[in-house]
């Protein structure tokens, strides 16, 4: 079940977290003393990895206040999994259709923006296609100029952009990343989806949380 729990206090979060700890490590040393071989016991450390993190993520997610918060929590995850670089999360403007810059992130790339339905570029893909898309710089037919000046200011060799939404995507999160990587990307697809919906869930609560009353500061 994916549904989130804002109402969850930070202890009770703190303490199933730290189960879920436990019970990943009891696992993985129980893996380490089986006879499978190396790269499946590699698959299966990476898939309990990857749960925990995503039960992190959903954690944190919770008692999430801001969108900056969710944003970096969703980025931390891609980070620690793959080492994800240079995060980006670009909005829809629907009335102009482009893809630009969340003001979280105006400043890394200012007058960033993408039309949807001139542009190649990751992002473009994965708003379009609705499904996380991952580009490698040597695909140089495909690849755009714009993924391919991303990837090398990060020194990296592919990128990877992430539909952002409950049902619907409203934006994209990007990122950069060694295109050694892909494989394990390729294979932790429901994963990627999973967090495009608990982010943009996360998004649409925050938006909903009525604004913080104003401090009187009339004289008496």
């Amino acid at each position: 079940c994916e549904t989130l729990l804002p109402d969850l206090t930070p202890g009770y979060l703190d303490t199933a977290l730290q189960e879920a700890v436990d019970s990943v490590s009891k696992l993985k040393r129980a893996l380490g003393e089986t006879t499978a071989p190396a790269p499946e016991r590699e698959r299966l450390a990476l898939a309990l990895q990857s749960h925990l993190l995503l039960e992190r993520l959903g954690a944190v997610l919770a008692v999430a206040d801001t969108e900056a918060q969710a944003l970096n929590a969703a980025a931390g995850v891609l980070e620690e999994l793959f080492q994800v670089r240079r995060p980006l999360y670009l909005v829809h403007d629907a009335i102009k259709d482009l893809l630009l810059l969340h003001p979280e992130y105006a400043a890394k790339l200012p007058g960033l923006r993408i039309r949807l339905p001139d542009s190649n570029s990751a992002a473009a893909w994965a708003w379009n296609s609705q499904q996380p898309v991952i580009f490698s710089t040597r695909d140089a037919e495909s690849i755009s100029l714009l993924d391919n000046q991303l990837a090398r200011l990060a020194g990296l060799d592919a990128v990877i952009a992430i539909p952002v939404g409950e049902a619907v995507a409203e934006g994209v999160l990007f990122g950069c990343v060694s295109g050694q990587r892909i494989p394990g990307l390729e294979r932790f697809t429901s994963g990627l989806v999973r967090i495009g919906r608990l982010t943009g869930r996360t998004l649409a609560r925050i938006r909903r949380q009525p604004a913080a009353p104003l401090a009187d500061t009339a004289a008496n």
